[in-house]
């Protein structure tokens, strides 16, 4: 399947109110030279989109606009990020927050299901599709990653540690990445979830 069909038009609009076409007006004035993390930053900042909303549309953008060779695989032995972030609060509220499937539904994905446990799987809106591999509550989830784009597998491993006064980290780390675009578009999304996270157990 191309990937201009993995973003269905009436969904783009129900959920961000513009049509593709309006977002990818909003892409040129910007200037797409600028590269997809700006872009992104871009669409979520100053457009008010959610993260996944604004990654989703840029890599959509970079594709309409023939840019396909920067996802293609390179052969290159792949790349592994990592981001974290310390949450004061304990390690059981916060591993809830992220695990919950019906607190993710509240600020993370109201539209897709999810459930975290060994084996299950999930597919956001055919652009990507994973697995949970093993789960270790309260303290890790390891998972694979499998973009619909270039059949890109990944590996990623959520760690959950106490930290003193009741605080907790999240570390975050994603193996076999191979393309420039999705070390950079990785790295945006798990920032930004890891920071929506934070804000929803503000709110508790």
């Amino acid at each position: 399947m191309d990937v201009s069909q993995k973003l269905k038009a009436e969904k783009v609009v129900a959920k961000t109110g513009k049509t593709l076409e309006v977002w990818f007006e909003i892409i040129d004035k910007f200037d797409a030279k600028k590269g997809h993390t700006a872009i992104a930053k871009h669409l979520k900042e100053k457009h008010k989109l959610s993260s996944w909303w604004a990654q989703s549309i840029t890599t959509r953008y970079e594709f309409d606009n023939d840019l396909r060779k920067l996802y293609q695989r390179t052969g290159k032995k792949g790349f592994t990020i990592t981001v974290q972030k310390t949450m004061p609060y304990k390690i059981d509220k916060v591993y809830d927050v992220f695990t919950n499937p019906k607190l993710l539904k509240k600020w993370f994905l109201p539209y897709v299901n999810m459930t975290v446990k060994d084996g299950a799987a999930f597919n956001f809106d055919q652009v990507t599709k994973g697995k949970f591999l093993n789960i270790f509550p309260n303290e890790k989830i390891i998972l694979n990653l499998v973009s619909n784009i270039n059949e890109e597998t990944s590996r990623v491993v959520i760690d959950f540690t106490k930290k003193d006064n009741n605080k907790t980290t999240i570390k975050i780390t994603q193996s076999d990445l191979t393309t420039d675009i999705a070390i950079a578009a990785q790295k945006d999304f798990w920032r930004n979830f890891l920071s929506a996270g934070g804000s929803f157990l503000e709110t508790l």
